[in-house]
């Protein structure tokens, strides 16, 4: 009997077939000098999970439901690396929806947030077989499968293939007989069955990033630089309405809001290269789209700190948090989403949207007195503003002592993510390996002040809660009031941390070194000061 442990997945075969080519006469030949032992046939169907942006696929992963099983493989191995037997006990949405398990643990360093949703449904009828020797010992398995899968409930045929599993000790029947597959014609395939039914359906996991993918030139005028920019920002807003509108996870509102500032940074922090009143509009607008996001995102993150806080506040205090969450929180989130939902139908939202629209499709941009960057190579602009944004951080950072007080933190903050967005928004014009380091560095710093300001903010709104219920109300009201003001206690002292930190950021950030890259790459023989 051969096992699990004698096969060498990694070195799995996988041919394409023909429907005529699947008989024991053909394995036979395939076989030659060996004997063929068929195995019972099979069905086995496999729903097929992955989040909205693929994040399993591009690991290398793919997640499936099979009977009462959910399997976490990788590509091309036909072997789970986890698995959670029962599914008719378990709804996976989330990796938090599962028990402690290896299954849980692999998604949640894999998907986070993200929720899962249904991919496609392949069915595959196999037939394995086993090739023997003369003695009768095991030396190779072929299996043939049929693979169909379901498109909007229409049955489709995806591949017949042909599969050659070695067994451990006997490489020299397992190449016998890959040789003897060779030569009859058969067409090698990866064996990714998934990557396959993604391609039939017209699915592409590459077509969606939340990172900023387009391609400028350096010598491209600034006016079509920022098209490019502004165009796939709007792509970006257009492909997580329906996310948003169904709810199905945060990532999507997140992903909008972060390409929404984008937008309006890149209007804001180069001038000249639109005409004034589109460029004021387009702030405007861009503006309303991300104070409407405001509240529901804010909600957003107090419930998934949720184990977080629960997790740092002391045992007797989590009922009363429990409490805020259920009975504050969360009813406060269902309203907001219900008034965002709204908006999206509005005719602000759509005017917006279709103002940007149709200014990028405009040929060619009307050029004015305000517009004296129109023309001017994005190299330019890209160098100019990288350079004078990193000597604002610079100078910023050094007014900043222990002493000092905490807007002036905010500030900088503020300061380093300008510079963070026109870092991203022209890497792709500057070496990367360079840009790694520079980015690299410039999130250790914003981390910092991100954590600073983020514990504030969290401190800020949970004293607000608290004034939204009278503490002698009643008993929960009394518990989540104690609970909150632990809670408080504790997020001070966090930020407390937080700020003895910044110091050594801002020095690791402002080295020598980094100040010469800095200069190397944008500068134009400027002194810094």
């Amino acid at each position: 009997m051969v096992g699990a442990r004698d096969l060498n997945h990694n070195r799995i075969k996988y041919f394409v077939t023909s429907q005529s080519q699947t008989d024991k006469e053909f394995l036979s030949q395939i076989a030659s000098g060996y004997l063929i032992n068929t195995e019972t046939a099979y069905v086995k169907i496999q729903n097929y999970l992955d989040t909205f942006d693929f994040r399993l696929y591009k690991k290398g992963l793919t997640l499936s439901k099979e009977s009462k099983s959910y399997h976490l493989s990788k590509l091309n191995l036909a072997q789970s690396m986890t698995q959670v037997i029962d599914r008719s006990k378990v709804s996976l949405r989330f990796w938090w929806d599962l028990p402690d398990c290896p299954l849980g643990k692999e998604l949640k360093s894999c998907i986070d947030v993200r929720a899962l949703l249904p991919v496609v449904d392949i069915r595959r009828h196999i037939t394995k077989t086993r090739v023997l020797n003369k003695d009768e010992k095991t030396v190779a398995f072929l299996s043939i499968q049929n693979i169909s899968l379901s498109d909007n409930g229409k049955k489709k045929l995806l591949i017949n293939m042909l599969s050659l599993a070695p067994v451990r000790g006997y490489d020299r029947e397992f190449n016998r007989i890959k040789s003897n597959i060779e030569r009859s014609m058969l067409k090698e395939c990866g064996g990714d069955v998934f990557g396959m039914a993604l391609e039939s359906i017209g699915k592409e996991p590459s077509n969606y990033s939340s990172k900023l993918n387009f391609a400028l030139a350096s010598q491209m005028p600034a006016s079509r630089a920022f098209k490019n920019i502004l165009s796939n920002l709007l792509q970006t807003m257009k492909l997580n309405e329906y996310g948003m509108k169904e709810d199905i996870d945060t990532e999507f509102l997140h992903d909008f809001r972060v390409a929404v500032r984008r937008a309006r940074s890149l209007l804001t922090l180069i001038k000249g290269v639109f005409p004034e009143d589109v460029t004021s509009q387009l702030k405007m607008d861009f503006a309303r789209l991300g104070k409407m996001t405001n509240l529901l995102r804010d909600l957003d993150v107090y419930l998934l700190k949720r184990q977080e806080y629960l997790n740092i506040i002391p045992e007797d205090m989590r009922l009363g948090l429990n409490y805020l969450f259920d009975e504050i929180l969360c009813k406060k989130r269902k309203e907001a989403h219900k008034g965002f939902v709204k908006s999206l139908a509005g005719y602000s939202y759509k005017s917006a949207l279709d103002t940007l629209d149709n200014f990028l499709k405009e040929q060619p941009i009307r050029g004015d007195k305000s517009t004296f960057n129109l023309n001017t190579p994005i190299i330019e602009l890209a160098k100019k503003t990288i350079w004078k944004r990193y000597k604002k951080v610079i100078k910023t950072g050094r007014q900043i002592d222990d002493e000092s007080p905490d807007p002036v933190l905010h500030k900088l903050r503020i300061e380093c993510k300008k510079l963070r967005y026109c870092l991203e928004f022209f890497a792709c014009l500057f070496p990367d390996k360079e840009m790694e380091q520079i980015i690299k560095q410039m999130k250790r710093l914003q981390d910092n002040l991100g954590d600073f300001n983020d514990l504030y903010v969290q401190q800020q709104s949970l004293k607000s809660f608290i004034q939204e219920f009278d503490s002698g109300k009643d008993e929960y009201d009394r518990n989540c009031a104690i609970a909150a003001g632990g809670l408080i206690s504790i997020l001070h002292r966090k930020q407390k941390q937080a700020r003895s930190l910044f110091s050594n950021r801002f020095e690791q950030f402002s080295i020598n070194e980094n100040k010469a890259l800095f200069k190397k790459l944008f500068s134009n023989d400027e002194v810094l000061a």
